[in-house]
Order: structure tokens, then C-alpha cells, then sequence
């Protein structure tokens, strides 16, 4: 306040600074003038504000949230308060992107023509014209905008007139992202699965580990890789029938190949459906069942496992050692179906939720019962993805081999299904971790001991998802090269 008052600024008066104890300070500021959210926005007084806002701007101290609630007007004369998160020496972006939120703030109330007209009056041209790129969403608070009912639509507005008045062209959007809630779920959940898999191999005599892997078969090893490349195939024919339009083998599969490095690139699933869209829309496939046939892909492929493992588990004499004792099966269930209800109620009582969910829960059945109702591409799509399943098994069942602890083909198949499914429940890019985690557990308990479980699963996971994720970045290109994507 002090500084930016020995600039011009009016800011509050202090009356008195101290100290409240060992970790506090105290401020104590004389109100003054009546806020801009109470007072007449007329143009003298945005265009006095504005002005105000450039000499706080010339001092190079950005605000940090400059609204109509931080000035005040004292006799026609602006007051900056709320002064909290301000900064000195501020960088040229904290500085557009407070005339970003004084601009919004005072289109809402006056529209935007006003606003901007306003903001050039106490800006100039250049000045207003350098905000254009932070003039976006992720730059305004849930506040801001939760104030309108469609806050993209007045930004819109706003871009347009900026570029209209100070004749400069709409540049490219800077690179803006706000921190959410769900953004901090993947590193939390990558703690989770870090600690799990630290917690694992501090069981495990890894000189062990290097003996048992430089005894191992390299012959039973280079069938086993040879096997896990034919994977791509089934995927491919699994995309084919879900989408049901006459796609060329050759580049789908190639497409597959590159959806190991995008999921390696890309922390979700987003980076795959785009390439998949993408590569669908050049063959004429419809929109909406280009971005719907992984879900589709996806249910087959759950149906497929779950399927596997209860006639496995049926019909076979496996047994697998699960301690479930100390299970709390009514809790469980009880917390499962309380779950299960909380998200009905939510997607029936969030009136928002239900817009955006409903119609796409409609599409998706709509494009499963055509599935369903051609025999053949369901039969195609399921044994695709049984194919697929069978492939990694066997290739696991080679690599036992190699180590020299055979395990009957069902009891691969099954723990190569079972760790497909478990490590599919923490969204980790690529199972990087849990998947290995997982699939050392799951051999542990058919038999095998620590190292070996662990040694295995290395090599499998290397064998069918490190070195064709490198393979993937050469697929990808490919792709690009030859007009694919």
C-alpha cells in the first residue's frame, strides 16, 4: 500500500502496524469511499479507476485481485484496497491478467462495450491490446464466474471487442490452467501406488533378483516378446468391430502401437480418444461413435475378464491362496451400495450433472444396441479382446518359463486378467508401478516366491508395454507421416 500510495495510487490510510504475537502482524486502515459494487459505474468513474489501475501498473505492482469489491470511490477518486495478494516487481503477465479481472468484473455490470471502451480510456491501446492472450476462462476465479449464466460467451464478447477497438488482431490464447480439485488426485493416487510398491520391494533380496534374471532362458524370452507384439492385432480387430465401419488392418495397428507412447505421454485417457478420433474421423466414421467406441472397446474388454476369471475359477481346480478373513463383507457391501446410491441421488438431484450425463449415457446405449443387435460384430469385438488377454498370458506364461517356475496356462491367464483389472482401478499413465506391483503380488500367491514374482513381472511388463511404448513414438510418426492422423 505504502508503495504503491508513494506512486499516485490512492490506497486506504494506515493507522497503525504492530505485531500480534510470534507468527502475526497486524494492520490496522482507514476505511474509505463507498465500494464500486455499491456505487454509480459511470464512465467518468471506470475511466478514473482504470487510470488508477495503470499507475499501479507503472509501479509494477499487480493486485492479484483486482474486482469492483477492492476499489472504492471517495468524491470521484478511486481507493485500490484489498491489497493481500498483491506483488512488487511484478512479471508482465500478473499484470494483464488483472486488467483480465477488473475488465470482466466491470463487463458484468456495465456490459461490454462499456467495459472496454473504459478500460482504453484509462489504458491506452497497447496496454489493453497486450491482455488480449490471458483473455480467457482460466483466468477468472469460480466467482467471477459463476456471476453470469454463460461467463465463456462475455469473454467472447470481450476478445472481440479488445481486438475491434485497439485494431489488433486475436492473438493465440496464452497457456492458462487453474489448479482443481481432481488435478491433485493423480499425484495423490501416484503416492499411493508409489508407497504400495516401495512398501513391496522392501521384502525383496534383490541380489536374488539379479540371479534368478541372469538364469534365466533369453531363448524363452525372445518367443515371449515375439508372442506380446502379436497383441496388436487382436486390438486392432477390437477397434474394427466396435466402430463397425471397413477400416485398413495395416494402420490400425500400427495405431495401436502408437497408443502405448501416448499412454506413456499423456497423464489420462484423453491423449489416446483424441488420437483415436482423430485417426476414425479420416475414414468418415462418425463423430460421436468415434469418441464412444473405446467405451465400447473398454466394456467388451471388462466383460471379457470377468467372464475369464469366473469360468476359470469355476471350472478349474485353481486355487489361489486369498486370506479374506479380516474382510468386513457387510461393510463392504454396505459402503459399495452407498456409493452406488449417493451417485444416482447426485445425478438426479445436480440438475447440471444430469445435462451433461444423461445424454451421454443415452448415446452410449443407443451405439450398444447396435452393437448388440449384430451378432457378428459382438462376437468379433469380445474375442478380440479374449485374443488380446490370451496373448499377454501367454507371454507370461513364457517368461515363467525362462525363470524356471512354470505355472499352468489358466493360472497365467487368470493372474494376467486379475492384475489387468486391479491396476486399471488406480489411473497411473501406462500402470507404471501398480502394474508390476500388482502382477508380483498376484504370483506370489500362485506360488511363486518374492524374487521370482518380481523378476517375472519386470520382464513382462518391459516385454509388452516399456519397449513397445517405445516403439509407439515411431508408430506415432508414422502415422503423421503417411496422412493417418
Amino acid at each position: 500500500m505504502l508503495t504503491a500510495k508513494h506512486h499516485g495510487v490512492a490506497t486506504p490510510d494506515v493507522l497503525a502496524v504492530g505485531i500480534g504475537g510470534c507468527d502475526m502482524a497486524l494492520l490496522a486502515v482507514a476505511p474509505r469511499g463507498e465500494s464500486m459494487t455499491h456505487a454509480p459505474l459511470t464512465s467518468a468513474a471506470l475511466g478514473a479507476a482504470w487510470r488508477a489501475v495503470d499507475h499501479l501498473h507503472r509501479a509494477r505492482i499487480a493486485h492479484g485481485s483486482l474486482t469492483l469489491e477492492a476499489v472504492a470511490l471517495e468524491g470521484g477518486t478511486p481507493v485500490i484496497g484489498d491489497l493481500g495478494a498483491a506483488s512488487l516487481g511484478a512479471t508482465d503477465p500478473r499484470l494483464n491478467l488483472d486488467v483480465v479481472s477488473f475488465l470482466y468484473a466491470t463487463a458484468v455490470e456495465v456490459g461490454s462495450e462499456a467495459a472496454v471502451a473504459a478500460a482504453l480510456s484509462g489504458l491506452g491501446d497497447d496496454r489493453l491490446a497486450a491482455a488480449l492472450p490471458y483473455l480467457q476462462s482460466p483466468a477468472l476465479t469460480r466467482d467471477q464466474r459463476r456471476r453470469v449464466d454463460d461467463p465463456d460467451a462475455l469473454v467472447t464478447e470481450l476478445r472481440d471487442a479488445v481486438a475491434r477497438i485497439t485494431s489488433a488482431e486475436l492473438p493465440e490464447p496464452a497457456r492458462l490452467r487453474r489448479i482443481r480439485v481432481q488435478d491433485l488426485i493423480m499425484p495423490l493416487l501416484s503416492l499411493v501406488a508409489a508407497s504400495a510398491l516401495l512398501g513391496m520391494l522392501s521384502d525383496i533380496d534383490f541380489a536374488a533378483v539379479w540371479d534368478v534374471a541372469q538364469d534365466a532362458s533369453w531363448a524363452w524370452i525372445v518367443v515371449g516378446f515375439g508372442i506380446g507384439q502379436a497383441v496388436f492385432f487382436p486390438d486392432a480387430t477390437g477397434m474394427l468391430y466396435a466402430t463397425g465401419y471397413p477400416l485398413p488392418l495395416k494402420p490400425l495397428v500400427v495405431l495401436q502401437i502408437s497408443a502405448r507412447w501416448i499412454g506413456l505421454a499423456v497423464p489420462s485417457a484423453a491423449g489416446r480418444v483424441a488420437m483415436n478420433t482423430m485417426f476414425l474421423r479420416k475414414y468418415g466414421v462418425e463423430p460421436a461413435l468415434a469418441l464412444t467406441q473405446g467405451v465400447l472397446d473398454g466394456l467388451a474388454g471388462f466383460v471379457t475378464e470377468a467372464g475369464t476369471l469366473l469360468i476359470a475359477l469355476v471350472s478349474s481346480d485353481l486355487m489361489l491362496d486369498l486370506d479374506t478373513g479380516d474382510i468386513n463383507w457387510p461393510l463392504l457391501l454396505a459402503i459399495v451400495g452407498v456409493l452406488i446410491v449417493g451417485a444416482i441421488v447426485a445425478v438426479l438431484r445436480i440438475e447440471r450433472l444430469r445435462q451433461s450425463l444423461l445424454p451421454a449415457l443415452h448415446k452410449a446405449w443407443d451405439m450398444l444396441w447396435n452393437l448388440l443387435r449384430d451378432p457378428g460384430r459382438t462376437f468379433g469385438l469380445l474375442g478380440s479382446n479374449l485374443a488380446s488377454r490370451v496373448v499377454l498370458a501367454v507371454t507370461l506364461w513364457c517368461v515363467l518359463q525362462a525363470i524356471g517356475t512354470p505355472l499352468p496356462l489358466v493360472t497365467v491367464l487368470v493372474v494376467t486378467v486379475a492384475t489387468n483389472l486391479l491396476a486399471g482401478l488406480v489411473p497411473i499413465p501406462g500402470g507404471i508401478g501398480v502394474a508390476e506391483a500388482v502382477l508380483t503380488s498376484l504370483l506370489t500367491i500362485a506360488g511363486l516366491g518374492a524374487e521370482e514374482a518380481f523378476t517375472a513381472a519386470v520382464i513382462f511388463r518391459i516385454a509388452t508395454f516399456y519397449i513397445p511404448a517405445g516403439e509407439g513414438f515411431f508408430a506415432m510418426r508414422w502415422l503423421e507421416n503417411t496422412g493417418h492422423l
